[in-house]
């Protein structure tokens, strides 16, 4: 598991980071950084992201002006975001704002960055309608061709609509694990058909080696594929869902996209005053979050989690079922202000 943490509002901590024993990735404000701190931070083993508003603007950006034209109106007024009383929504179906997050992203990367943490993709949640899903699309697309790592923060409505789309497109089939001894693949097939998971082994050259992988059968809905990984998850197995015979018109989710990080999975926001107060999240909720952050991780991406506590029993119960479910990372913050 990766280590994950992220520091918008604190950037003394992040300038102060020791060299990281382990693979850590680490989220920045990148207007309080040089080229030459975010150097420093990479030498000491850490992938930086930086962070990068896709939905909205603050009125304390320096740029603010320059979109404040764009914000999206509702009843006569700028749409506000709910907790946030200085940031607006912003039309992401202008051209002029798409562009204009796109050059962001370069002056991002221009800082040396490895890649962005996009937020407030919840912008289609809030203001939908197919323009608005495919201007999301669009600019993701544009960022991912700059060459990094792009990590969503929530966008929950989007990302389901998006493999919604994607599975109507074609069949798909469940693989796990290469192997290289027939027995180790002969073992898990066993296993898996222990629990009424039907699967045969395919073997295959890779360079000088035969190696095999394991495979269940075609399914024509992603359900049923995703019903079968998620018992094959259940074994400690890694897997992926692949696409076959697709008609889906777009690219896949995973070509342009590399990670979600999932915001209260586990906790819950209850007051934004000061440094917040937290709860546990309703049951329900945890685990339509829980099932779509491993749908997105059947369809290749990262996953990660973000969560609010002081508690360390909370932490430990995350801690626990990010080992177990193999997220890529998680970050429990005790401050509401990142």
């Amino acid at each position: 598991m990766t280590d994950y943490k992220v520091f918008l509002t604190s950037s003394s901590k992040a300038r102060g980071l020791k060299k990281t024993a382990k693979p850590c990735t680490i989220v920045i404000e990148p207007e309080d950084f040089n080229k030459e701190q975010v150097l420093e931070l990479k030498k000491k083993g850490y992938r930086v992201l930086g962070y990068l508003n896709i939905g909205s603007i603050e009125d304390t950006r320096s740029y603010y002006n320059q979109l404040k034209p764009y914000r999206i109106m509702k009843d006569g007024k700028p749409y506000q975001l709910e907790d946030w009383p200085h940031e607006w929504w912003i039309d992401l179906r202008r051209t002029k704002v798409r562009d204009f997050i796109v050059n962001r992203a370069k002056e991002v990367q221009k800082v040396g960055c490895d890649g962005w943490w996009c937020d407030n993709i919840d912008i289609y949640e809030y203001n939908g309608g197919s323009a608005m899903f495919q201007a999301v699309a669009s600019v993701l697309r544009r960022i991912k061709a700059l060459n990094g790592y792009v990590m969503l923060n929530g966008g929950y409505k989007w990302l389901q609509e998006y493999m919604n789309n994607e599975l109507n497109g074609g069949a798909y089939k469940v693989q796990i694990g290469a192997f290289g001894l027939y027995d180790n693949a002969v073992a898990l097939r066993h296993k898996l058909a222990l629990a009424n998971i039907k699967s045969v082994i395919k073997e295959y050259q890779e360079k000088n080696a035969l190696l095999y992988k394991v495979q269940t059968g075609a399914f024509s809905k992603f359900s049923n594929a995703y019903s079968s990984l998620c018992g094959i998850l259940a074994f400690g197995e890694k897997g992926i869902i692949k696409l076959e015979g697709s008609s889906f018109t777009e690219r896949p989710l995973a070509s342009f996209i590399n990670g979600v990080t999932q915001e209260e999975v586990f906790t819950l926001i209850t007051d934004y005053d000061g440094k917040g107060k937290f709860k546990s999240q309703n049951k329900s909720q945890s685990n339509e979050y829980k099932e779509h952050m491993q749908r997105l991780r059947c369809h290749g991406l990262d996953t990660w989690f973000l969560e609010y506590s002081r508690s360390a029993t909370k932490a430990k119960e995350i801690k626990e079922y990010c080992t177990k479910y193999s997220i890529t990372g998680y970050y429990v913050a005790s401050d509401v202000n990142l």
